[in-house]
């Protein structure tokens, strides 16, 4: 038997195919910026992770699910997906005072941005040539 509507369920299913597509491209997107996090181990602040969410909601990967599904929807689903991506990659989350570097406790911060912190005086050092500078440079 022949289907009348073939052509519309193959739109639809090359519709689906683009969204996932879409998707795991984001996802993608989101795993790169946590794996790009400049430490040794896996922790990240709770900002940062806003900002990962925003950045990959307002990238261009992200535009066609916005032009279907509104901006607001993408952010909550974006912000959704890096939290469940953290926990998946055991990437431990700290609102505040972490050590940038090893994920102590922090009580010492850089001088200049005020925004990294640091649990010695030896893993402010291994930040700043690990990369830190050119961020704090940049930021000013």
């Amino acid at each position: 038997p022949a289907r009348s509507n073939g052509a519309a369920g193959d739109e639809t299913s090359d519709s689906s195919q683009d969204l996932l597509m879409t998707c795991a491209m984001v996802r993608q997107h989101v795993d790169f910026e946590l794996f790009r996090l400049p430490r040794q181990r896996l922790v990240a602040l709770d900002s940062e992770l806003r900002c990962i969410a925003e950045d990959a909601a307002t990238s261009q990967l992200s535009d066609s699910l916005v032009r279907k599904h509104g901006f607001a929807s993408v952010a909550i689903w974006v912000q959704s997906l890096v939290m469940l991506r953290c926990k998946a990659l055991k990437v431990r989350v700290h609102a505040t005072d972490f050590c940038s570097i090893c994920g102590a406790e922090a009580h010492l911060q850089c001088a200049r941005c005020k925004k990294e912190r640091y649990c010695s005086e030896d893993c402010q050092w291994d930040s700043w040539h690990m990369g830190h500078r050119k961020v704090c440079i940049d930021a000013q």
